[in-house]
């Protein structure tokens, strides 16, 4: 059996790009999947909030430059 030959800089260049990007690619996608124990957010404007029926009337005060539809 002929020895294996081995591999060149730039392959191992690539291959090193590439698990290190996909380490990164993974630890992105389960950071965003976690879920936080803050309470950000109002709860005043949630269904059933004080604010609830003023919610949207604030939003239409804010106005929009997109055409409808």
């Amino acid at each position: 059996m002929p020895p294996r030959p081995r591999a060149t800089a730039p392959a191992l260049r690539r291959r090193a790009l590439a698990a290190v990007s996909l380490t990164f690619a993974g630890a992105l996608a389960l950071s965003a999947c976690c879920s936080s124990d803050d309470d950000s957010g109002s709860k005043s404007v949630a269904q059933g909030g004080k604010d609830f029926g003023k919610a949207a009337e604030e939003t239409a005060r804010m106005g929009t430059d997109a055409r409808s539809g």
